[in-house]
């Protein structure tokens, strides 16, 4: 059996079709050869299924097919013979005349998306037809004829889209408008909100599921289908379809948002008495007259309204074609999802990959001089890490980097140039780049509300007190697992950050970070300028490449691709010489005096490395060298002592007074030692000890100047 065959027999069974029923349509499986033999085409559309058309006499149409790939097979899901446009799909089943079917409008027809759904309801004993797609149902921007002539007596019509319609716009939209459509021609349609069934695990529930689990047939199957629908009946009601179709009401914030938009929202007030103010709603009343009602309010007051809970951002799948889904749900509520898919459809080109790509990041990561053969392999490694770092966001949508990738480097070196990269082949309007002041701004959407990668050039002040503040807020978007968006006259809301931080400076000390940061991956960049390293054709060709289809599809496929082993984003960074430098730069005067002095405590006192130290002696020594500043006190210098030092207790001394004053007083000081080492046997003194220790220390000191 070939893998078409077993596919066909995989669908048949969905569809609670048997193999007999489906050659009776038709309906055959084939290889990518015989296809390619047997449909005419200059190409093969690979294995795959072949359901044919036919007219309502039940001959077949020539010319007239659908080719259904098999899953996850590259390509459009469905081939048919170019220039033949949208036809409605009667299925041929023992026992079902289409033609006398169409010469009773009396009789009820079902109308879905796809042909063996209506092939399955058919068989079930509920006549159906099926349309190739949500949108399949007109041409020339009219309703189709076979559809028109459906439609024509006033034949009741029912139209049953998956149960996926509700969570997508453009179906949501479709449905309505081929029932407004419907309506218009004559017929009377009603809306089957299919729902998800419970004993379907995975993926949406369809009309043949329906059939498959619930195993009714004829007239108690067409009951059950036909009491989904809801009491507001399309005929009258369908201007409440229309606004599912186009609004959705969001119950966190009480505002009503525009679909084509969600960022247009208007409080439910201004939505009902305003933006819709003139509509109406056509319903019975008590004695069976219609009436009619203001719609907006209606439409808020009605269970089957669209409505959302709240807003969320959660990235999809590359496979989910752009703006399709815009609902999702999560912990069992319905959100609008802020995502609206990624910049282009991957697809691979190594040539391009190689030629723009890899060279780029091998200029960024070159040696700048000698180097160790451990530093050559450092150097790959941190090449290698900020690649992945890169790539698995996009193997894994969604993944938040507890990581900030920064590279530094003159300007003009193309650090920039691989955010942008990432901007137009992967992220699109999910891409921010940002300047200080948006961080420091109190209206934060423009980088919050929908946003995956954000790339950040000289946000850091290197003025020590402002940058303090900044890093606070960059450790918000690193650290938080939620971020509240905040814009200007609208409400405020959270969604889960998803966010992941690329910074680029031209100053190595541009970012402000403590010993053992985990948080900061820092690469300095050459030197030199990217057009004098590659030239200026290279740079050219390569912002064409990246501009064009096939460039930004090429590098979206390469990180989609691209080997992950090693990478664990809750890991710390590599250790390099670049963030080492940083940390430096990151500490003040006070902090690093102490470093030094626990780093050589003998060579930074001039005394022998003992055991304890008087906190009073060694604030003393450090205002000698750091100068007696306002903002260094001995508070925050003991801070800075503790991370190297242990206090093991406090004691009444005799100290010198500080302003030359030939006369002693009495003080309680701290005493001071390094913390043990983590070796066996270490042993770490009592405060006895320690005051003894240092009382030796003290009379020798004594003795010496005696």
């Amino acid at each position: 059996m070939t893998p078409a065959q077993e596919f066909l027999l995989d669908r048949l069974h969905l569809s609670a079709i048997n193999p007999t029923q489906a050659k009776h349509a038709g309906i055959r499986a084939l290889t990518a050869a015989e296809a390619g033999a047997q449909l005419g085409l200059d190409y093969s559309p690979g294995d795959g299924l072949l359901i044919p058309y036919f007219a309502t006499d039940g001959k077949p149409l020539t010319g007239m097919w659908r080719f259904r790939r098999m899953r996850h097979s590259p390509g459009k899901k469905y081939t048919q013979p170019s220039e033949t446009g949208c036809w409605v799909y009667y299925p041929r089943v023992e026992g079902l005349d289409w033609q006398k079917v169409l010469d009773n409008p009396k009789i009820e027809v079902f109308i879905v998306e796809g042909e063996l759904k209506a092939l399955a309801l058919c068989i079930a004993g509920v006549p159906a037809v099926a349309i190739g797609g949500v949108w399949n149902w007109t041409r020339n921007k009219e309703l189709l004829p076979e559809l028109k002539v459906l439609a024509a007596g006033g034949r009741h019509l029912w139209v049953a889209f998956d149960s996926d319609a509700e969570d997508k716009p453009l179906v949501s939209a479709a449905r309505y408008h081929l029932c407004k459509a419907l309506l218009d021609a004559g017929g009377r349609p009603h809306v089957i909100p299919v729902p998800k069934h419970p004993a379907q695990k995975d993926g949406k529930t369809g009309a043949d599921d329906l059939v498959r689990l619930t195993k009714l047939r004829d007239a108690k199957l067409r009951d059950y289908l036909a009491g989904l629908e809801d009491p507001e009946k399309f005929e009258l009601a369908h201007v409440l379809y229309r606004f599912n179709a186009e609004h959705v009401l969001n119950l966190g914030t009480g505002c009503v948002h525009a679909v084509r938009n969600i960022n247009r929202q208007w409080p439910v007030d201004t939505f009902c008495s305003v933006i819709v103010a003139p509509e109406v709603f056509r319903c019975h009343n008590a004695d069976g007259k219609v009436v009619t009602k203001p719609a907006g309010r209606a439409w808020i007051g009605w269970k089957l309204r669209n409505t959302v809970v709240g807003r969320t951002y959660l990235p999809l799948r590359q496979d989910v074609p752009r703006g399709e889904v815009l609902y999702v749900e999560q912990d069992g509520e319905r959100y609008v999802n802020n995502w609206r898919g990624w910049a282009s459809v991957p697809k691979e080109d190594a040539e391009g990959v190689a030629t723009f790509w890899t060279p780029l990041l091998d200029h960024l990561f070159q040696a700048k001089g000698y180097e160790t053969a451990q530093q050559i392999a450092a150097r790959l490694q941190a090449r290698k890490y900020f690649e992945q770092w890169l790539a698995a966001p996009v193997q894994t949508p969604g993944l938040k980097l507890f990581v900030v990738a920064c590279l530094l480097g003159n300007e003009g070196a193309g650090k920039s140039m691989v955010g942008d990269f990432l901007r137009l082949g992967v992220y699109g309007e999910h891409f921010q780049e940002i300047e200080q002041s948006a961080l420091e701004s109190e209206f934060n959407d423009i980088y919050t509300e929908a946003k995956s990668f954000i790339m950040g050039s000289e946000i850091t002040s290197r003025d020590f007190n402002k940058k303090r503040g900044l890093a606070e807020r960059l450790k918000y978007l690193v650290t938080s697992p939620s971020i509240a968006v905040n814009p200007k006259n609208k409400p405020k809301y959270n969604v889960p950050n998803r966010i992941n931080l690329f910074l680029t400076s031209n100053y190595s000390d541009a970012f402000l970070l403590g010993n053992g940061d985990r948080r900061y991956f820092i690469w300095d960049a050459p030197d030199g300028k990217l057009p004098d390293a590659m030239g200026k054709l290279w740079v050219d060709a390569a912002w064409k490449w990246i501009e064009s289809e096939t460039g930004k599809a090429a590098l979206h496929y390469h990180l989609l691709h691209l080997d992950l082993a090693g990478f664990d984003p809750h890991v710390p960074p590599p250790e390099t010489e670049a963030k080492r430098l940083s940390q430096h730069y990151s500490e003040n005067a006070v902090e690093t005096w102490v470093g030094e002095f626990a780093e050589d405590p003998e060579g930074k006192t001039g005394k022998p490395d003992e055991t304890v130290w008087r906190s009073d002696e060694l604030w003393a020594l450090c205002q000698t060298e750091v100068g007696d500043k306002k903002y260094y006190s001995l508070k925050t210098f003991l801070l800075y002592l503790r991370k190297h030092f242990l206090c093991v207790g406090r004691v009444i001394v005799w100290v010198h007074e500080k302003f030359a004053r030939e006369e002693w007083k009495q003080m309680k000081t701290g005493l001071w030692m390094r913390k043990p080492v983590s070796e066996p046997g270490a042993k770490f003194p009592t405060l006895e000890e320690a005051r003894m220790a240092w009382e030796e220390q003290r009379q020798r000191i004594l003795k010496e100047k005696a």
